[in-house]
């Protein structure tokens, strides 16, 4: 799988197969995921978990399970470009 990490705050594209890190000073690090899997689209919504490593390894497990061939990893991005 190919992996595009994303400099800090920058979206990856609208029909991108992605993770989102999404950092919380309270309350940790929220990871959500997008990947397209032939006509259908899943989602990895609201998993809370402790670093930014964690949550990027996390994604990147799920992301290949759901066959992904390219990833992009946005950190603390808006969810959908111009927010």
């Amino acid at each position: 799988m190919k992996i595009i990490r994303l400099p800090t705050g920058q979206s990856a594209p609208p029909d991108a197969d992605c993770i989102s890190i999404e950092s919380h000073p309270e309350d940790g690090v929220t990871l959500m995921g997008t990947a397209m899997c032939g006509d259908d689209s899943v989602a990895l919504t609201g998993v809370q978990v402790d670093t930014r490593e964690a949550a990027e390894e996390q994604g990147i497990a799920w992301a290949e399970s759901q066959g992904v061939e390219t990833l992009y990893i946005a950190v603390d991005a808006p969810m959908t470009p111009g927010d």
